[in-house]
């Protein structure tokens, strides 16, 4: 079993009869990813599929009386697979693709080497521009807008007060 199907399984053993939104809210995943692990699982024998009732449905009209839920199979021997070498093989279209990415991951290194600001959160951008507007003498300010004065606690406080 890969990394997903294991997290899936451990979540439905240590919290039985969920259904597949609450484990896709539980663990962060999309529900069709979740589905589809799922189903392995219950082709595996290693899920049963169970009904529990809509509670969200009592004393409503229409809607399902009943939510498909999932629990571990306790009697499930455990799967004992060998591992799969598998040699990823690029098409032309994969191949152009990763050639673009590299292509504009130089772009932007160079850019950050001729422009620095690029690199800095827009947050504290903002905070520089905002407290520098408060300070008269010019090396105040470019020191300011430059962050040399990043870590101080007029700086610190402002960009607190701006990310939030």
């Amino acid at each position: 079993m890969n990394k997903n199907q294991e997290e899936i399984l451990d979540c439905i053993k240590n919290y039985p009869k969920l259904s597949v939104a609450e484990l896709s809210t539980l663990l962060g995943k999309t529900q069709p990813a979740i589905k589809g692990v799922i189903y392995w699982l219950e082709e595996k024998g290693l899920v049963i599929r169970e009904m529990k009732p809509a509670i969200h449905n009592i004393g409503k009209q229409g809607g399902r009386p009943y939510i498909v839920c999932f629990s571990a199979n306790e009697s499930a021997e455990p799967i004992k697979e060998e591992p799969v070498k598998v040699k990823r093989v690029y098409n032309k279209k994969d191949v152009n693709l990763l050639e673009e990415v590299k292509q504009l991951r130089l772009w932007k290194e160079r850019a950050i080497m001729r422009f620095p600001e690029l690199d800095v959160d827009p947050i504290i951008l903002l905070a520089r521009e905002a407290l520098a507007k408060h300070y008269t003498e010019k090396k105040q300010r470019e020191d300011i807008l430059s962050g040399r004065v990043d870590s101080r606690p007029p700086m610190q406080a402002m960009i607190e007060v701006m990310s939030k």
